[in-house]
């Protein structure tokens, strides 16, 4: 009995002893005017979804501070922070734009985004099927403005 005591106390210790490490959340700078801009609509569904993990707008929930924790999620928004930032948004040329915009509709409609893990603990983050339509209309506007300023500078 004092051996299951110990050890547990020792487990107790070793857990809250590693708090102290604590990943690095801080936001890179960047310049504002480079965010994504949409309609009012497509842009709150992108917030609600998507925001947490690809730009520098994230919300840290309490259990982001708790070690181990808070290593996992760290790690889980650089990768997706690589893959696409709504932060850094002008700085992708307009194919770029084009085809992350098309990847983000492929990757709702496969249900892989926002990731099963996130749409368990923020149920909100969950993208309607007509949000869904909205995204894509925005996206078709957005490919056909792009090929109108490209078929003018073409001229």
């Amino acid at each position: 009995m004092k051996f299951r005591l110990k050890l547990s106390i020792f487990f107790a210790l070793f857990f809250i002893s590693l708090q102290v490490f604590q990943t690095d959340k801080s936001v890179p700078s960047y310049k504002p005017e480079l965010e994504f801009v949409a309609s009012t609509d497509v842009l709150k569904i992108l917030e609600k979804s998507c925001y947490d993990c690809h730009s520098y707008k994230t919300q840290y929930p309490f259990y982001a501070y708790i070690f181990p924790i808070s290593s996992f999620l760290t790690s889980h928004i650089i990768e997706a922070r690589e893959e696409l930032n709504f932060s850094t948004w002008e700085e992708y040329s307009t194919e770029k734009k084009i085809e992350k915009l098309e990847d983000i509709i492929d990757e709702i409609e496969n249900k892989e985004m926002p990731i099963l893990s996130y749409r368990i603990l923020h149920p909100e983050s969950q993208i309607s099927g007509d949000e869904l339509i909205l995204i894509k209309k925005w996206v078709q506007e957005f490919q056909d403005k792009e090929n109108e300023r490209a078929r003018k500078n073409s001229n």
